[in-house]
């Protein structure tokens, strides 16, 4: 397992510090990925384009949402599996 680390809050050098791999922006982080995992809501991932994310991400892309920033309808129709916290289970 590869894990990539992107957040916008903490440097490259304080990510270091405990051991994550970090990207500088989340573009490079997602490139190749099997799966998002968005822990935390931070503003800035209130607006991702889902289209974009699914275009950089190996198919099928997966999304683990534990923040509920994502609706689960729109992952799914742009062709993500969709899972998240207290939400139950979806259709794929």
């Amino acid at each position: 397992v590869e894990v990539r680390v992107f957040d916008s809050f903490y440097s490259s050098e304080e990510l270091k510090d405990i051991n994550l791999p970090f990207e500088g922006n989340l573009t490079k982080t997602l490139e190749g990925a099997d799966c998002l995992v968005i822990a935390v809501g931070h503003e800035k991932f209130n607006n991702l384009s889902l289209k974009k994310i699914g275009m950089l991400m190996r198919k099928p892309p997966i999304i683990v949402d534990l923040a509920h920033l994502i609706d689960p309808h729109e992952a799914e129709e742009e062709g993500f599996i969709y899972r998240g916290l207290g939400r139950g289970v979806w259709t794929r």
